[in-house]
């Protein structure tokens, strides 16, 4: 899979009305066939940090989470979750990196002056596609 394909992919569900966590929902959900996630519905509250605040963490990373979570979390109290926690603080560093914060309203702004995105349809396909790149290699 190549980072222009996943770049395809979550600006189609953008222009299908999709916002950035549930954009990497589907995103994701198409990459993988044979692991379908129905997480769309849970990933829509947190469009704009969480019920369009700007206060709280990216949608982006959140729907990224929502997505590791499907894949690594647990359904058993006891059950390992390390994978998810080790995961989980990889996306969210590579996401620091990347924008410099997690907190939505001061990643807009920092977009504004980022040279080569396009607002968040080009944050959210570069979340996505190190979201796919970490699925990959713990698979």
């Amino acid at each position: 899979m190549t980072e222009e394909k996943i770049n395809e992919i979550v600006y189609r569900n953008y222009n299908d009305g999709f916002h950035c966590a549930e954009s990497i929902v589907n995103t994701i959900n198409e990459l993988l066939p044979g692991k379908s996630f129905d997480f769309c519905k849970a990933a829509s509250g947190f469009c704009g940090g969480i019920g369009g605040c700007k206060q709280d963490v990216c949608g982006a990373l959140s729907g990224g989470i929502i997505v590791l979570g499907s894949i690594y979390g647990r359904q058993k109290e006891g059950n390992d979750i390390s994978k998810l926690v080790s995961l989980s603080a990889e996306l969210r560093q590579l996401f620091i990196e990347e924008f410099k914060t997690t907190v939505c309203k001061d990643v807009i702004v920092n977009l504004e002056n980022m040279e080569g995105y396009n607002g968040c349809k080009d944050l959210t396909a570069k979340t996505t596609w190190n979201l796919y790149n970490l699925i990959k290699i713990s698979s």
